[in-house]
């Protein structure tokens, strides 16, 4: 912590001085402790509630996108028929079926053998696109968009 005046030769040693070091570290060490706690996110979950028995459960539908080898997608939510339309009309059909929504919602997609990679990213694409919606300044995504799995591999086929 000193400074050596010399040594056995008689001339000056320098030594370097860690003091400033240290006090500047342990200066970062402090704001990074306090700064630690204000960065965490939390995260909140919602458990679901017992229903009274005047209350009547709403049953939540998917809507399942399928990519078909001719360019075409089989558009189905599980309540009505699937609607076969082109990739062009995507947009349009799930703006249609997605006005409601409050909440988030996902949406499945699947693909048969031989669909190309291009418009797999591109159905997918619009899928996401059609779920950003912009309020003010910000931008959320309502729509989760998910690769559905398959039970069985020839089931497509």
């Amino acid at each position: 912590m000193g400074i050596s005046a010399g040594g056995s030769k008689g001339g000056p040693k320098s030594e370097m001085n860690v003091t400033p070091l240290v006090d500047v570290m342990l200066v970062l060490l402090v704001i990074f402790m306090v700064t630690m706690p204000v960065m965490m996110r939390s995260i909140t979950i919602e458990i679901p509630r017992d229903l009274d028995t005047t209350e009547v459960s709403i049953v939540k539908t998917n809507i399942v996108i399928l990519g078909l080898v001719d360019g075409t997608l089989e558009v189905s939510d599980g309540l009505n028929e699937p609607e076969t339309v082109q990739r062009t009309q995507l947009a349009k059909v799930l703006r249609g079926r997605l006005k409601d929504v409050t909440s988030e919602k996902t949406v499945f997609v699947d693909f048969q053998d031989g669909v190309p990679w291009d418009q797999v990213i591109s159905v997918m694409d619009t899928v996401k696109g059609v779920g950003k919606v912009t309020s003010g300044d910000s931008v959320r995504e309502v729509i989760k968009v998910a690769l559905k799995k398959r039970k069985d591999p020839a089931e497509l086929q």
